[in-house]
């Protein structure tokens, strides 16, 4: 037979075994039930009873400096881009799509040739493991074959 029943915790205490606030004590209480025994019932529990909580996926931020610097390294894997040899380089990465993505603008000259374009660096979760991953397009301008009246000049080059 079913009755109701009221169940009341207290007693919050900080437990050192698992660094949170449990409850102590527990109350059923339960008037209307036909077996006299179950009409209020108490129970104590202590701290050894509760253990560390298994850890969490803990989701890492990706900051923009970070970003930045992550970008660099992304750009200087490509060597047809020439972003380690170049100079006046610029990468700002203050776009936040979300906690683990980020937006950059990068550009770079060496030589004739300009270099400017947009890419996201973004963080992925595999295995209990942080990867980071790249993606971007950018322009790239010969201003020698420009200025000469040469063809092909821009050529667009997209990593994903």
């Amino acid at each position: 037979m079913e009755s109701e029943a009221t169940l009341t915790f207290y007693r919050p205490t900080y437990c050192p075994t698992n660094n949170r606030r449990q409850f102590m004590r527990l109350r059923v209480s339960a008037p209307n039930d036909s077996d006299p025994e179950l009409r209020e019932i108490e129970r104590d529990f202590d701290c050894s009873r509760y253990s560390s909580p298994p850890p969490r996926n803990i989701v890492r931020w990706l900051s923009t400096r970070e970003a930045a610097r992550l970008m660099r390294d992304a750009l200087g894997r490509k060597r047809a881009l020439s972003f380690d040899g170049g100079y006046n380089r610029k990468v700002k990465c203050n776009k936040r799509v979300s906690r683990i993505r980020v937006r950059c603008k990068m550009s770079w000259i060496f030589g004739d040739v300009s270099v400017a374009g947009k890419g996201t660096i973004w963080f992925t979760y595999e295995g209990g493991q942080t990867y980071w991953n790249y993606a971007y397009r950018v322009r790239k301008t010969n201003h020698y074959c420009q200025a000469t009246g040469g063809g092909n000049c821009v050529e667009t080059i997209v990593v994903r």
